[in-house]
């Protein structure tokens, strides 16, 4: 057999009970469920940060935060920071679609021999040498379809997210990026190299609305028992002003003061989930098509989670269970049955994993370990994951997104974290309470519990050179 091809396919800010594979009843995705069918499956994948920018460069570079650079949203990745590509030997043809989110947004680097940009938005955050007129693809060809720009920035008119998630299905980011991705999938078909492939969808990320809005009834939905509900104190102060934030003043236009409202939000969510399922059907059916499905490697998961209404809050960024874990499917060539692995994963590990999948060596300096045993039936090694989340530069501390958090769980379901900026912290008994309904961070009796898992907390931090 050749050296496989890798397809690698990620979202942004997807939780993983929006499928089936999750448990979620409602959700129409027939694609991905087709995947999940001849995958495996990890129920509980945490991502390393829960924002965007610190989490897409540690999936690529196998690197905590503080080691590749981009601690916060729109820092650019470390130049000598290496990506799966470019730890791909020659040769290998290694294809770049979607949201990239790590500098210079629309500029083919760290390895990437094709290069296919969605996002304008970014502009601001180019380097000084980049020119600020040059655009993504998608709009490029938005402009050929005909459609007018309809935001101004520093660089000349672009199109804004709100613009393009109210245009039909097939002129949308995914419905777009579907289409380029099947065709890049035929063309590299064509040829005898192996070939690695990210397409990075930016839905069901913010703005939450689309064009598949009406697929799912409001009144209708089966919501989780903390939906729209603010958890008992303590809590972290941070916490407490997220859970006020949007339910006092709404979100981009959209009402979310009520109960009526966060369910509204809540099916506009699902439409987002299901477009992205629509394009990865796309996907996959090129990929089978040409003939080349029995060759590649098949991944599936999101960059971080994202609260939609759990404990009243919206977006990312908190340690809730909601916010930090993500689907995780791997297909590999052979694979024809369902599997299930119950113990916790963690991204760190993802790039570790794909190497040793690829046939490649796995770099000494990779924070991860290769998983690959797991998914020829082995059991993943029950050990701690962690959780990262680093202070926004200049943000002062009433600021929940510059708030600077470390966290740890355990396989034995407890999950702590703690802020130097918070008097309180967070402590839950996943097993017992898996809604993180009951903060026991102040209960007298969990002292010595404290004690130990804020010292393998610290260990950790010392390992991997962490200043926190």
């Amino acid at each position: 057999m050749h050296t496989p091809n890798l397809l690698f396919i990620w979202t942004d800010e997807q939780r993983p009970d929006t499928l089936s594979a999750y448990g979620n009843t409602q959700t129409r995705t027939p694609n991905i469920d087709r995947l999940a069918s001849r995958s495996t499956v990890f129920e509980h994948c945490y991502c390393c940060s829960s924002i965007c920018t610190p989490s897409r460069g540690s999936i690529l570079t196998g690197l905590w935060p503080h080691q590749h650079g981009a601690t916060q949203n729109n820092v650019p990745l470390n130049p000598d920071s290496k990506t799966l590509a470019e730890y791909m030997p020659d040769g290998t043809h290694c294809s770049y679609l979607g949201k990239w989110h790590l500098g210079d947004e629309i500029f083919a680097q760290h390895g990437w021999n094709t290069w296919m940009s969605i996002e304008d938005d970014y502009i601001r955050h180019y380097g000084k040498d980049r020119d600020r007129r040059t655009r993504s693809d998608y709009h490029h060809y938005l402009k050929h379809t005909g459609y007018p720009c309809d935001e101004d920035t520093e660089g000349g008119p672009i199109f804004s997210r709100d613009y393009t998630a109210s245009l039909g299905e097939p002129h949308t980011k995914a419905g777009w990026l579907g289409r380029q991705a099947a065709e890049e999938i035929r063309v590299r078909g064509s040829g005898e190299a192996p070939w690695v492939m990210s397409i990075n969808f930016l839905e069901p990320h913010m703005p939450f609305f689309g064009p598949l809005n009406h697929l799912y009834d409001p009144a209708a939905l089966e919501v989780p028992p903390i939906f729209n509900r603010v958890p008992d104190d303590p809590l972290p102060g941070s916490y407490h002003k997220q859970t006020l934030e949007h339910a006092q003043n709404g979100y981009d236009g959209q009402d979310v003061t009520t109960d009526r409202g966060w369910r509204r939000l809540l099916a506009n969510y699902y439409g987002l989930v299901e477009m992205v399922d629509n394009a990865v059907g796309t996907i996959l059916r090129s990929l089978e098509d040409s003939g080349q499905a029995d060759n590649t490697i098949i991944v599936f998961t999101s960059d971080h989670g994202e609260m939609m209404g759990s404990h009243r809050m919206l977006g990312k960024g908190v340690f809730y269970q909601q916010s930090v874990e993500v689907p995780m499917l791997i297909h590999v060539p052979g694979q024809s049955e369902h599997r299930r692995v119950v113990e916790n994963f963690s991204h760190i590990d993802l790039l570790p994993t794909l190497l040793e999948l690829l046939g490649q060596d796995v770099p000494a300096n990779l924070c991860g370990s290769s998983r690959a045993d797991v998914l020829h039936g082995g059991r993943l090694p029950t050990e701690d994951v962690f959780l990262y989340w680093d202070r926004r530069p200049g943000a002062g501390p009433d600021v929940l997104k510059g708030q600077t958090w470390r966290g740890i769980v355990t396989p034995d379901g407890w999950k702590y974290a703690v802020s130097p900026e918070e008097e309180c912290g967070l402590l839950f008994n996943l097993t017992e309470d898996p809604w993180e309904e009951r903060n026991q961070f102040l209960e007298p009796g969990l002292g010595s519990l404290r004690a130990e898992l804020g010292s393998r907390l610290e260990r950790w931090m010392r390992e991997q050179g962490d200043s926190f």
